[in-house]
């Protein structure tokens, strides 16, 4: 018999995988993950925010982030966009799910952005969680934490992403880069994977792939994390309700979902 997991986190799916190339509407967005049993999406911008989030309250379900990103070095970026929504996203609950891009940039350049982003944010009761990604300023957890650390505000944490540890090289110590988050870990985004490869190898749908995800986010359960799980689609080929589909039949084998909400209370 298959374990559960007590306290059994949320499982959001990334828009990427929900349509976005195919330009559904969020109301249908909204249906397709209902009917598949997700807790929600993670969106990339802030466009057309006030007609998705009444689209998912209207479906019993939420919007755990938004994807954006500032630009370091002087070029545009989203900051003026972030700051308009600020609002809302307070409103509604939302995670910044914020990016660092741009050549040449120190950790002071970066700290003195993200502090003035969060001092922003926390008027409206926002976090800023730090997006690893591969070439970016912030690469990986550990290099967000460095960030973190500095920018000393409490609604300023860390993602661990997944796919984006694997294209670092962090197969093998996945675990430790896990732990070493703590308490600033304030968001987790898996996906079925290889170790290594290209990203049709690092990001494929939970039902694929020999990385242990499952045993990850037990793990990442049992020492104390409590937010939700985002899952990864980027550039997975095939029709998107198939593979959410599968990666939820997948979830839930793994003792989540829930089922295993209502086994655990038992």
């Amino acid at each position: 018999m298959l374990s559960t997991v007590r306290g059994s986190p949320e499982l959001f799916a990334f828009d990427n995988g929900v349509g976005r190339e195919q330009r559904w509407t969020p109301v249908r967005q909204a249906a397709v993950l209902q009917e598949r049993g997700y807790a929600g999406i993670g969106y990339t911008g802030v466009n057309d925010l006030e007609a998705r989030v009444a689209a998912f309250a209207a479906a019993g379900l939420r919007i755990y982030s938004v994807y954006v990103g500032l630009v370091l070095d002087g070029s545009p970026d989203d900051g003026p966009a972030i700051r308009a929504a600020l609002p809302l996203l307070g409103k509604s609950g939302i995670d910044v799910w914020l990016t660092l891009r741009g050549r040449a940039v120190d950790d002071a350049t970066a700290v003195r952005a993200v502090r003035d982003l969060a001092d922003a944010a926390a008027a409206h009761g926002v976090r800023i969680v730090l997006y690893p990604h591969k070439g970016f300023v912030v690469a990986t957890a550990e290099e967000g934490l460095r960030v973190v650390r500095e920018v000393g505000r409490s609604n300023v944490g860390v993602t661990f992403n997944l796919a984006h540890e694997l294209a670092a090289g962090h197969a093998s110590r996945l675990d430790d880069v896990l732990r070493a988050c703590g308490e600033h870990l304030f968001l987790v985004s898996v996906n079925g994977a290889d170790p290594e490869g290209g990203w049709d190898r690092l990001i494929r749908p939970l039902d694929e792939g020999t990385v242990d995800v499952r045993g990850l986010v037990e793990r990442a359960v049992r020492a104390g994390y409590r937010g939700p799980i985002g899952l990864q689609c980027y550039a997975i080929k095939g029709e998107p309700e198939i593979l959410l589909s599968r990666s939820m039949t997948a979830w839930r084998a793994w003792g989540h979902g829930p089922r295993a909400a209502r086994e655990t209370s038992r």
